[in-house]
């Protein structure tokens, strides 16, 4: 979804230094902490990981709020908006027709017709929706990216991290571009990552600056540890 926004021309200034124009050095993500974005999770922090390398930064940094601080948190303030925006509002599930397999009698769904189905359920929701208060100004909502070529990956991916031995091996065998590309990535995290730190709230990278790392901004030397960048962030976190 973060690459889809920022294609869009009213986000697009919000990753890109005002001053330069120029994609921004720094990245700071705050997210909700749940357990799909959560920063202490293994997977989480393998597609930040991969962020911070394809969309080259000198730091990308994830925060998550505490637990207990729900009402300070403007996100649950839009979404309780957001749901006068959408009080008695029905979207059938069969919008575009029945979501069971017509070509047999056992009643089961079809995957096609329900992915159709849902696609036109968020296109009335937006069309009812969008435009909805949120104190001074409104709620604008974008439909999300097409994943599936990164749910076709995680599959892989969990068994990278989470698999046994034996799986491992077979998905070196069985798909060893995706094995290269995972072990590349993970390297790279236990590189950049920044360690003691309460990894429940925060998870954060740097980059070494070293040119026989893979990051492009370390191979590049275009920073040096005494760059306003990197002074910045030392003076902050203490390095």
């Amino acid at each position: 979804d973060i690459k889809m926004l920022e294609n869009v021309s009213e986000l697009s200034q919000a990753f890109l230094n005002p001053r330069t124009g120029s994609p921004k050095e720094i990245e700071c993500i705050r997210v909700d902490g749940a357990s799909d974005e959560g920063p202490s999770h293994e997977e989480v922090q393998f597609w930040w990981t991969e962020r911070h390398f394809k969309r080259p930064t000198i730091a990308t940094i994830i925060s998550a709020r505490n637990s207990g601080s729900s009402h300070l948190n403007r996100v649950e303030l839009q979404n309780g908006c957001l749901s006068l925006g959408h009080a008695n509002l029905f979207i059938p599930s069969t919008i575009g027709g029945s979501c069971t397999d017509s070509n047999s009698n056992s009643g089961n769904v079809d995957a096609a017709k329900l992915a159709h189905n849902m696609d036109l359920a968020t296109d009335v929701y937006i069309s009812r929706v969008n435009g909805s208060p949120c104190g001074e100004t409104t709620i604008h909502l974008y439909k999300g990216a097409d994943s599936s070529k990164e749910q076709e990956r995680r599959t892989h991916l969990l068994v990278y991290l989470k698999g046994s031995r034996e799986k491992k091996k077979i998905l070196s065998i069985s798909h060893p571009s995706y094995y290269e590309e995972f072990k590349t990535i993970c390297e790279l995290q236990t590189r950049h990552k920044i360690k003691d730190l309460p990894t429940q709230y925060l998870f954060a990278l740097i980059c070494c600056l070293r040119q026989d790392c893979i990051h492009p901004v370390c191979r590049s030397g275009a920073y040096h540890p005494s760059s306003n960048v990197v002074q910045w962030w030392s003076k902050h976190y203490k390095l």
